[in-house]
C-alpha cells in the first residue's frame, strides 16, 4: 500500500478515513464524485482510487471540463460513425473505449450536451457513438470532481438528474486548514525532496514550523509547496530555514480575519487586535509599525497610549 500512496503525503485522520472508505468502494467498482477546494489533492486521490480498483496505473485519463469542446467533445469521447458529420470518412471509436478510468474535473464546466451521455455511462455502463444506433458497453469507472463547495450553486450548473446521481457518490476532501498534521508532513516531504535535489542539509526552524501549522493556506497544498520552495531558495547559504517578518504579518492578518468572522468582532475590537499583532511582529518598532499601517509616528504614539502599551522602539 505504501507505493499506492507515494504521491499523496498525509498523516491526518481525515484523509486516512477517506482512503479506508475508498477501499470499500473500490471492491464494487463504484463511480466516484470528489468535492474539494482547489489544491486539496483530488487528482491524486482519483489516481489512488483507480489503482485500488484495477491494481495498475495504466488506463487512467484526466480531462478538465474546461478543455472539452461542446461541438467535438461527444465524438472525441464516444466515437462516431462514418458519415455522421462532414469529414467523418470512416468509423472511429472514442477515447473512452480504451480506458479503465476516466477522471473528469471541474464538472460544473462540462458542456450541457454531455450531461446526459455521462449519466448514461455511469448509470447503465453504456455509450452510443455519434451517428450510431448501437450502444456499446463500458466496463470502466468514472470519477468526477468539482471545486464548487456549495451544492445549491453546483445544482444550478449541471442537470438535475446528473446532480442527484453524483450527490449519491460524493466524498468531500477537507481543506488543508483542517488537516494540521498533513501540513507539517507535506512541508517536510518538500524539504527532503529539495535537499536531495541540491545536496544540501537544510532544516526548518521551530518558528517556521509553527507558522506552517497556524497559517490557513487558502491555496491548500499548492500554496504550501510554493511557500516552502520559496523559503528554501531565500534561505541562501544558511542551513536553517527561518520565517520572515513579512510572513508573520501575513499570518497575523489571516488569523485576525478568521477571528473577526467567527467572533463577529466590532470595528474597535478588530482595530485593537490588528494593532497589537503588528506591535508584536515588529517588536514595538514605531517606524515599522507606521510603515505597515500607513500612518504617522504620532498616530502610532496615540495607539500605544490608547492600548496602554510601552513606547516600544524607534
Amino acid at each position: 500500500m505504501k507505493s499506492l500512496y507515494k504521491n499523496l503525503v498525509f498523516k491526518s485522520p481525515e484523509i486516512k478515513k477517506i482512503l479506508k472508505h475508498l477501499e470499500t468502494l473500490a471492491s464494487v467498482k463504484s463511480h466516484l464524485f470528489l468535492i474539494g477546494e482547489a489544491g486539496t489533492g483530488k487528482r491524486e486521490i482519483a489516481k489512488i482510487y483507480h489503482q485500488m480498483v484495477w491494481g495498475s496505473e495504466k488506463g487512467f485519463l484526466h480531462l478538465n471540463s474546461s478543455n472539452i469542446d461542446s461541438e467535438i467533445g461527444y465524438s472525441t469521447l464516444f466515437g462516431y460513425k462514418k458519415g455522421s458529420f462532414t469529414g467523418a470518412t470512416e468509423d472511429k471509436r472514442g477515447i473512452i473505449d480504451n480506458l479503465k478510468t476516466i477522471y473528469i474535473s471541474s464538472i460544473e464546466l462540462l458542456p450541457q450536451n454531455l450531461h446526459s451521455p455521462l449519466l448514461t455511462l455511469m448509470e447503465k455502463g453504456k455509450y452510443i457513438p455519434l451517428g450510431s444506433s448501437e450502444a456499446f458497453n463500458y466496463e470502466g469507472i468514472v470519477i468526477v470532481s468539482t471545486t464548487v463547495m456549495d451544492k445549491r450553486n453546483l445544482k444550478e450548473k449541471i442537470s438535475d438528474s446528473l446532480f442527484y446521481f453524483l450527490n449519491s457518490k460524493a466524498i468531500e476532501i477537507p481543506p488543508l486548514r483542517k488537516r494540521d498534521k498533513d501540513k507539517i508532513e507535506i512541508a517536510k516531504f518538500v524539504l527532503n525532496k529539495l535537499n536531495k535535489k541540491t545536496g544540501n542539509r537544510k532544516s526548518f526552524s521551530k518558528e517556521f514550523l509553527d507558522f506552517i501549522k497556524n497559517y490557513h493556506f487558502k491555496g491548500n497544498i499548492r500554496e504550501l509547496i510554493n511557500f516552502v520552495e520559496k523559503a528554501y531558495i531565500e534561505s541562501g547559504d544558511s542551513d536553517l530555514i527561518k520565517i520572515k517578518n513579512s510572513d508573520m504579518y501575513m499570518l497575523s492578518t489571516d488569523n485576525i480575519l478568521k477571528e473577526a468572522k467567527e467572533e463577529l468582532l466590532t470595528m474597535d475590537e478588530l482595530e485593537k487586535r490588528y494593532f497589537l499583532e503588528i506591535f508584536k511582529i515588529t517588536g514595538g518598532n514605531k517606524t515599522k509599525i507606521a510603515k505597515i499601517l500607513g500612518i504617522s509616528r504620532k498616530s502610532v504614539y496615540n495607539y500605544l497610549k490608547r492600548y496602554r502599551l510601552s513606547n516600544g522602539k524607534d
